[in-house]
């Protein structure tokens, strides 16, 4: 399967949802009905415990919450940053795309440049990660490279995403 991989982006709004992914988890990306601020938002979020090896479920994920993957289990734990998630829509409404996915890279901390500063609009704690599009088989890998490569054009963050097909 050919996937196109984003990377040095982040997961926006960890000062709002406050969970800790484990680092290397696979996170879905679905998008987000009704919320106020952005139409086309897409949430991240922690798989569901029965797709989760039950070997994983008491491992700690927050301790100061005493929070582990059992209890964290199907939960949003932030959002895809604005430009992005509105390709990141289109692209789940696509026949080309299987899912799209994302990774954390390293722990949750305060938003850096060039992402929002933390008390600006738009800025908080973020959670570093890359994002994986997964094509579908047979379909056209390039028109989805270029339909992501559009969207970061747009966004301020543009030179520090990274995108290319694996």
């Amino acid at each position: 399967m050919v996937k196109v991989l984003i990377i040095n982006a982040v997961i926006k709004g960890y000062h709002e949802f406050k969970i800790k992914p484990p680092i290397g988890m696979s996170l879905k990306v679905t998008k987000e009905y009704g919320n106020k601020y952005d139409e086309h938002a897409c949430l991240v979020w922690i798989p569901e415990l029965e797709t989760i090896p039950r070997h994983l479920w008491d491992i700690v994920t927050d301790a100061k919450r005493n929070e582990t993957i059992q209890t964290i289990a199907g939960l949003p734990i932030g959002r895809v940053p604005r430009g992005l998630s509105s390709c990141f829509w289109k692209l789940l409404e696509s026949d080309d795309i299987e899912c799209i996915k994302c990774e954390q890279t390293d722990v949750p901390c305060q938003s850096f440049p060039p992402w929002p500063q933390p008390m600006g609009s738009g800025g908080g704690a973020v959670i570093p990660c890359n994002y994986h599009v997964q094509v579908k088989q047979g379909c056209d890998a390039s028109g989805v490279l270029s339909k992501i490569n559009d969207a970061i054009l747009n966004m301020p963050e543009r030179n520090v995403l990274q995108v290319k097909i694996v």
